[in-house]
């Protein structure tokens, strides 16, 4: 899957210890793209086989499953929304974030969904 988000961010709040640390609580939001495998049932099954499930799987090469795969990608876009803190403590930087995603097709009945991220850097 591929998934690639685009995002416009404001601080809230920023508090600091000069030189030392940072810390700042951000919100905002942006538009998505994406790009992913479709959930294997079995109905998606029986149409990689031909509509027969009692045939030889064997016959299927692993180029035939690749581009059945691609056939049958889901391309969704949508929108999102995003909250979280930023930590600074010397060279070492750090995101804490939550962001709610609102694209069809992507989960199997939910036309949204949530995700938390933490992220670690180390710059100089």
């Amino acid at each position: 899957s591929l998934s690639a988000y685009v995002t416009i961010r404001k601080t809230a709040f920023k508090l600091g210890i000069p030189i030392l640390a940072k810390a700042k609580l951000f919100y905002g939001g942006g538009y998505n793209q994406h790009n992913v495998t479709p959930l294997m049932t079995i109905d998606l099954i029986e149409e990689m086989m031909g509509g027969d499930l009692a045939a030889d799987p064997t016959n299927i090469t692993e180029d035939d499953l690749i581009e059945f795969l691609k056939e049958n990608r889901i391309e969704s876009s949508g929108i999102h929304v995003q909250a979280g803190l930023q930590f600074k403590v010397l060279m070492l930087d750090s995101f804490l974030f939550y962001r709610h995603t609102f694209a069809k097709d992507l989960v199997p009945d939910a036309d949204a969904f949530g995700s938390v991220n933490l992220r670690l850097g180390f710059g100089i």
